[in-house]
């Protein structure tokens, strides 16, 4: 498999999960507006688009855009707290 060298590496993403893990209650304040970020995140859970779709209750579409676009911060931290776990 092709790593992109503009995504993170295993060990980037447990640190910067890790940075983010302080903020146990959602906080708009720590949003990161950045498509990259998202789709780090969506890969570091390991789940289908469509697996992750149900699970977040959005259309497999919605995770296609949120990759590309980025997403509204309370999917952000949805998706920060599957990947912690």
């Amino acid at each position: 498999m092709r790593r992109n060298i503009d995504k993170m590496s295993e060990r980037e993403m447990r640190v910067k999960l890790k940075e983010l893990s302080k903020f146990d209650t959602p906080d708009a304040r720590h949003a990161i507006n950045n498509p990259q970020h998202i789709a780090d995140l969506i890969e570091h859970i390991g789940l289908t688009q469509e697996e992750l779709a149900k699970r977040l209750g959005v259309d497999p579409r919605s995770i296609r855009r949120y990759r590309a676009r980025g997403a509204p911060y309370p999917v952000q931290y949805c998706l920060e707290q599957l990947a912690r776990y």
